[in-house]
């Protein structure tokens, strides 16, 4: 997963999807390795935690809830 994630790297498209809600667009534009890193989100709590926790995680769950 890009570790220098800046809400000003998502594209128009994601955006959209991010906004309608469309899962089915945002988990096919992730690269293979980042669906399997969301697949051991998903699937192992304490790294779930630890990633929510990361300041990363933070920066977006503000961009995707941004002006809401």
């Amino acid at each position: 997963m890009n570790k220098n994630f800046s809400g000003k790297n998502i594209s128009g498209e994601m955006k959209n999807a991010i906004k309608n809600a469309d899962t089915a667009s945002l988990m096919s534009s992730l690269s293979a390795e980042d669906k399997k890193v969301l697949d051991t989100l998903l699937n192992d709590d304490a790294r779930r935690q630890e990633f929510l926790s990361s300041p990363e995680a933070k920066a977006i769950i503000s961009a995707l809830f941004k002006g809401r």
